[in-house]
């Protein structure tokens, strides 16, 4: 999954003219997937309910950072 959305988003930004930085997009790609392969692996060893928990803690501080940044 994470490889097929690394290269949709190539693509799209080859076609709006990334195409000066191209050659740093296969190491985001490499580091999207790893990233992932990594990511899975605490969720085998955590309760349903703690990855859920820090999930939701993790949006909400999300949130409110884009926010604040959006905000003067």
């Amino acid at each position: 999954m994470v490889l097929c959305t690394a290269i949709v988003g190539a693509a799209g930004y080859i076609a709006t003219g990334f195409r000066e930085e191209l050659l740093s997009l296969p190491p985001l790609i490499v580091g999207s997937m790893l990233g992932d392969w990594f990511g899975v692996r605490p969720q085998e060893l955590a309760p349903q309910r703690v990855i859920r928990y820090g999930f939701a803690i993790f949006m909400v501080l999300a949130a409110a950072l884009t926010l604040a940044d959006a905000v003067p």
